[in-house]
């Protein structure tokens, strides 16, 4: 089945093709796939990558545009993304423990 033309809409004052917004060619890799993808690389590169996951959902935030899969994929995580689900599970924990000592900072004032 040939795929439709790709179609632009507005959104968010972008334009973004639907192309981009589906990550249907994404499949979550199994936790097998993520532990061979991890030997590939150091702990260093991996961690590297997991703050650039942080921070481009940050600036995502701060301009209040929308994080979605097929965009971390394409334009963060690239060549990681047989590691996806362990790069987000350190990206989500770097967020905990910021909420954390935010709470805590909060407590003290």
């Amino acid at each position: 089945m040939a795929k439709p033309p790709q179609v632009l809409r507005r959104q968010s004052g972008l334009l973004a093709s639907q192309e981009e917004d589906d990550d249907s060619t994404f499949t979550q890799p199994s936790s097998s796939q993520v532990q061979r993808g991890l030997e590939r690389f150091t702990p260093a590169q991996v961690d590297q990558k997991t703050a650039e996951v942080v921070q481009f959902f940050l600036v995502r935030d701060q301009k209040k545009i929308p994080v979605r899969r097929a965009d971390l994929v394409k334009h963060v995580l690239k060549d990681y993304r047989n590691i996806y689900p362990e790069i987000m599970k350190r990206a989500a924990r770097t967020f905990d423990q910021v909420s954390i000592k935010k709470t805590l900072l909060s407590l003290n004032s």
